[in-house]
């Protein structure tokens, strides 16, 4: 075995050891966040650099070469009562072609202390784009995407509603990003929203409502730990048919809330084929007079905590996929006006199923469940001779 040089000698022993680790650590990191905040200046062109504090260049970085772009793990900062209501971003002078990135950002800070909402969004007439979000550390959170508090609300656009015609889409740079919506504040996202890397997710915190109705591509997982998330396209958990198509899973946690909303006008049929982890809610939003909104739910359900279905308005859930309650209870909630709620899909676990409100539940398939049955209120209709076949009353 050679031995170290002499000269080596003195850094490689322990003292010189310790100076090198010193020496490392006083080197800061390559791409250290930076926090740029929006002033509004001189208009509301992201790309203007007087409309930045610092103004000496804009929040992240352009595909293309842009005088006085950022770093691709820039936060985008908004405080204070700040008047601005639209910000574009022209992704033909951020150098997007072809629909590819314009804009690599850390991640937005939204905090206006008064309520005009802001809507920020592609003001290119000629070239569509992407804004990509990295994740970076907001709130002492990691990994955060968006995040909405303070008094107004905010609209990642899929068209600017200003001067813009094209596009906007919006990607996720990680896989596992984070949401945060505070209590009362809404962010919709209405770009679609894809994934740089395959299986990338998010999860959405805070106890305000985080709108999707975009028809988005992503593939990972999603989940809702407070909060509502609410789904307002029938392709926004991807595909090309209306709701056919989803992410790995979905889980919604306890006091959370998964919301169906009616889109459009008239009787309208969505399936939606992720598996399911539920200790929270799922919902519908159907419409009114004569619109319709009949969810099919083909995944697997699973119950981790006490869960409820509750379909309302003009609205149904029928439940093709399995349903396993665990040890759990599941709450039918039938508030919908129209009589379409069916479980065809099996009953397994040792939990039990409560059905409450007005309407009927029909249990079309056998299933093996033990807990209890109880019907508060409407009608719980038996299409199967096992309908029941184990359960108490």
């Amino acid at each position: 075995m050679k031995h170290p040089s002499p000269l080596l000698a003195p850094l490689l022993s322990p003292p010189g050891s310790l100076l090198l680790a010193m020496l490392a650590a006083s080197v800061s990191p390559l791409h250290a966040q930076t926090v740029r905040t929006w002033n509004g200046a001189t208009g509301g062109a992201w790309h203007t650099v007087s409309n930045w504090n610092p103004n000496t260049t804009f929040a992240g970085a352009a595909t293309g070469i842009v005088t006085g772009e950022g770093l691709a793990t820039d936060i985008m900062a908004m405080t204070a009562a700040n008047s601005a209501s639209n910000i574009g971003i022209n992704m033909n002078t951020m150098g997007a072609t072809g629909g590819g990135v314009g804009l690599i950002l850390g991640a937005i800070d939204f905090n206006k202390t008064n309520t005009t909402a802001l809507q920020i969004g592609n003001s290119s007439t000629t070239v569509n784009g992407i804004l990509q979000l990295n994740g970076a550390t907001v709130n002492s959170v990691a990994k955060t995407l968006i995040r909405v508090s303070g008094s107004a609300n905010l609209t990642i656009a899929n068209v600017n509603s200003g001067t813009g015609t094209q596009t906007m889409g919006l990607q996720l740079g990680i896989t596992d990003g984070i949401f945060d919506v505070d209590t009362g504040r809404t962010l919709t996202i209405s770009s679609a929203i894809s994934e740089a890397a395959a299986t990338s997710g998010f999860t959405k915190t805070g106890a305000g409502t985080l709108s999707l109705s975009g028809a988005n591509t992503f593939t990972g997982p999603v989940s809702a730990s407070a909060g509502t998330l609410n789904i307002a396209n029938y392709s926004a958990f991807g595909g090309s048919t209306p709701g056919t198509d989803a992410p790995s899973g979905i889980t919604v946690s306890g006091g959370a809330s998964l919301n169906l909303q009616q889109v459009g006008a008239g009787t309208t049929v969505a399936t939606y084929s992720p598996n399911l982890t539920l200790s929270g809610n799922l919902r519908t939003t159907g419409g009114s007079g004569t619109n319709t909104l009949s969810v099919t739910w083909s995944g697997k359900v699973t119950l981790t905590g006490n869960s409820l279905i509750n379909p309302n308005g003009n609205g149904a859930v029928r439940i093709t996929g399995q349903i396993d309650l665990g040890s759990n209870t599941l709450t039918y909630q039938t508030d919908g006006s129209i009589s379409s709620n069916i479980i065809t899909g099996g009953i397994i676990g040792s939990g039990s199923l409560i059905k409450t409100s007005g309407n009927t539940l029909f249990l079309n398939s056998a299933t093996s469940y033990t807990g209890t049955t109880t019907i508060s209120g409407g009608v719980l209709s038996l299409g199967n001779v096992n309908a029941l076949a184990n359960t108490t009353g």
